[in-house]
């Protein structure tokens, strides 16, 4: 039988280094915005739903607002009645408040053609079972963006080095996982936060 392994031939044991294995680290995704907690308080909630509306009429109308900095005396505001009823509402139907406020702007927005700044009272006002149901429909889309970080980016090029025969450190690819990993769960500790805060966008 004719052998074309070299190392038999020429009588000495050629070693080839073992495939180096990158394993996969999962990256950090915002989260969806969470619906109110059931014993959650309306005058201390209210303030996060202002800034949710802010950041709501930025991202959707392109335009600032003082909306957002109310954070203080929510029981002064004008139309606290309206707003606290809401957010009790908002709460018995499980809607996440920031899915229904980017609801709310786009009906704004899109089908009544106004790009001023709605009144918070406004957003707020008349919601339906069939409103909870489109916000619920935003909500499923408001999370799951993938967050890059430094080190997931380096261990992404390494893998693609490595499919290709670059040569790689086992010491280097163990360091960015330990790397990679560490900054995904910090990454999802802050998004969850953010989110949490008033940062659905």
């Amino acid at each position: 039988m004719i052998t074309t392994d070299l190392s038999i031939l020429s009588g000495r044991r050629i070693v080839r280094p073992e495939p180096i294995y990158v394993p996969t680290v999962a990256p950090a995704r915002v989260p969806a915005p969470p619906a109110l907690p059931q014993d959650g308080d309306p005058e201390q909630e209210a303030p996060r739903l202002a800034r949710q509306f802010g950041l709501g009429i930025l991202a959707e109308l392109g335009r600032l607002t003082t909306v957002g900095t109310l954070t203080s005396a929510p029981r002064r505001w004008a139309r606290w009645g309206q707003v606290s009823a809401a957010i009790e509402d908002l709460r018995a139907r499980g809607c996440p408040p920031a899915a229904y406020i980017r609801y709310a702007l786009r009906m704004w927005r899109d089908y009544m053609r106004r790009r001023e700044p709605p009144p918070l009272s406004w957003a707020f006002s008349g919601l339906t079972d069939k409103h909870a149901d489109k916000a619920a429909g935003e909500a499923a889309g408001m999370g799951g963006a993938v967050v890059i970080t430094p080190a997931y980016a380096a261990l992404s090029r390494l893998r693609v080095a490595i499919a290709r025969g670059e040569p790689a450190s086992l010491v280097e690819v163990r360091r960015l996982v330990a790397t990679a990993t560490w900054e995904a769960e910090r990454e999802r500790d802050r998004l969850t936060r953010d989110v949490l805060e008033g940062w659905p966008w």
